[in-house]
């Protein structure tokens, strides 16, 4: 059971830190976030940089989604 525990924590951590640096480059590239989009869809701005498992469900349940809370470059909207 620890062993199942310990990969599903290092699953969540891989996928995150992906997520997190594809979500941050479009950030640094373009001086925006990506759009907001439903749960299981990419934004189309990292399409290219996430790979499937952005669309699957996560290991603690749910799906993975991108809310965009913070406006362009981080400043209020």
């Amino acid at each position: 059971m620890e062993i199942s525990r310990k990969a599903s924590r290092e699953f969540i951590r891989y996928y995150l830190r992906a997520f997190l640096t594809a979500f941050i480059t479009e950030n640094l590239q373009n001086a925006q976030w990506p759009a907001d989009e439903a749960a299981r869809v990419i934004p189309a701005e990292i399409a290219g940089s996430l790979g499937a498992s952005f669309e699957l469900k996560s290991p603690i349940g749910g799906y993975y989604k991108w809310d965009d809370l913070r406006g362009d470059c981080g400043t209020p909207s």
